[in-house]
């Protein structure tokens, strides 16, 4: 079925500001860069090469907040368009949660190990800013009002009760929790879309890679079987009972306990990494990669409002964490070709 031309209009809106994205062809002209002016003259004809060269360079910190803030502006932007279906900006809006969680796990950590948080620039607590009250709290009590504030009510219903304690295994109970509520409100927004049903489907998808990596860096920390009430409810493929049973397990036996194959291939990757390296962000680098393939499949052909903004949201963070990988390696001198496998388009 055609879209109609309200649709067909947003539809191409889209596409062209996804052809201002950073593409591969402009990673691969990036070989010789040596200087971040070497980087941003590849990047010239792209949206985010345009807001790096407009402000002066104050180091990684500024720059990180400058790519953070154009993320934010540029979703903020499009959800603004008067030709912007509702139910497709509601949808946007609860993906964009997702960074309001990321600051409220950085600052629980904080509070853990009594450190200065670093938040990005980008949430709802961000546009109330509340940020900075934010990193001011000393208690799970005082982050819970700051929710309050910015009406977070059912994430304060997340992190009831919580304790904040230092060492590896105590962002589990944080993370799992917020993790949780985020795909509860993502999912229930993907189901008042049109064609929600593919939508709902991405977030299943999103939940099963969510779920998959909790089990690695639950069996790479030593609490296996413990991190089963941790696991988030909703996924697509990845049923409960398989989820228990590999927190059971030595790590080596995860990929046969995986019934589907994509999942078997995406678990043997990550052990087969673990065993070159035993990094504990491995299961995270390998899923996200996996993840942009498998939500492509699913959202970029569909001709949708939801679907393809979902699709654009993806993607432009994709583009914002490769810039941010190559602007520190031109930082560190590493060699492009040791961060390139780490690109993802």
């Amino acid at each position: 079925m055609r879209p109609d031309a309200r649709t067909a209009f947003l539809l191409a809106f889209l596409k062209s500001r996804e052809a201002g994205l950073v593409t591969r062809g402009h990673a691969d002209r990036l070989a010789s860069a040596r200087e971040n002016k070497d980087l941003l003259k590849v990047l010239r004809d792209t949206e985010i090469g345009g807001a790096l060269a407009g402000a002066p360079d104050r180091g990684a910190h500024d720059r990180d907040r400058l790519l953070w803030s154009h993320l934010a502006d540029t979703v903020e932007g499009l959800l603004a368009q008067p030709f912007f279906p509702s139910d497709a900006a509601i949808f946007g809006r609860a993906y964009l949660l997702k960074y309001d969680v990321a600051n409220l796990k950085t600052a629980i950590s904080a509070l853990a190990l009594e450190d200065k948080p670093v938040f990005r620039p980008i949430g709802i607590l961000h546009s109330r800013d509340l940020l900075d009250p934010l990193a001011a709290c000393e208690s799970i009590q005082d982050v819970s009002e700051i929710l309050g504030r910015a009406s977070l009510e059912s994430f304060r219903s997340a992190i009831a009760g919580l304790k904040p304690s230092a060492g590896p295994r105590a962002p589990f109970a944080a993370e799992a929790s917020l993790d949780s509520e985020y795909y509860r409100l993502l999912t229930d927004a993907s189901r008042r879309l049109g064609e929600g049903e593919v939508t709902a489907m991405a977030c299943g998808l999103m939940i099963d890679l969510a779920n998959l990596s909790l089990v690695f860096r639950a069996l790479i920390i030593g609490i296996g079987a413990a991190a089963s009430r941790r696991l988030i409810s909703g996924g697509y493929l990845l049923g409960p009972q398989t989820l228990h049973d590999c927190l059971s397990q030595p790590m080596q036996d995860v990929p046969r306990r995986m019934e589907h194959p994509p999942y078997r291939e995406i678990a043997s990757e990550i052990v087969d990494a673990w065993k070159e390296s035993e990094a504990i962000s491995i299961p995270d680098v390998i899923i996200e990669k996996h993840r942009l393939v498998a939500l492509r499949g699913i959202l970029s052909p569909r001709l949708a409002p939801g679907s393809a903004m979902a699709w654009f949201l993806i993607v432009k963070e994709i583009e914002i964490r490769n810039i941010r990988l190559l602007l520190q390696a031109v930082d560190d001198g590493v060699a492009f070709e040791d961060i390139r496998p780490l690109l993802l388009f």
